[in-house]
Order: C-alpha cells, then structure tokens, then sequence
C-alpha cells in the first residue's frame, strides 16, 4: 500500500502543463463560461490556460464530448 501511495504521489504530482489534464479542464472551463463554441481558438486556450493552469500546456484538440465529460468538475479549483 506504501509503494502505492508513493507512486501515486509522483506520477500524479507532475504539473499540469505537462498532461492532457490541463487542456480538458480549461476546455470544461471554457464551455462553463459559455465559450464551447470557441474551444478550439488556440488564442482563447491559451488565456485560459495562463488563467486556470498558470501557464501553456498543449492545445486542445479533443472531440467537443469530451469537454462536456469534465464540466461536473471544472467549476472546482484545479489543485481540488
């Protein structure tokens, strides 16, 4: 359980900058803020990942559902 909790720990501790994460959750963010139309504007990512994240991650380039999968927890401050 130890050697599982540390794992846990590292890999889940990188920044979010560096995942998928960041860019599903800004996208959310963004379809919350009434922008789902814009979600694939680099320009307008960009923004909101220097907002949400606090710097550039990669762009999204998901399917439009996707986003919608994270919206139930966009609204949460992304540290939560």
């Amino acid at each position: 359980m130890l050697l599982l909790a540390v794992f846990a720990g590292v890999r889940f501790s990188a920044p979010a900058q560096s995942t998928d994460f960041g860019n599903l959750f800004c996208a959310a963010r963004m379809v919350l803020d009434g922008r789902g139309n814009q979600i694939y504007h680099a320009e307008l990512q960009r923004q909101y990942q220097v907002r949400t994240i606090g710097g550039f991650g990669t762009l999204y380039a998901h399917p439009p559902f996707e986003a919608a999968l994270f919206i139930s927890i966009a609204w949460l401050p992304l540290k939560h």
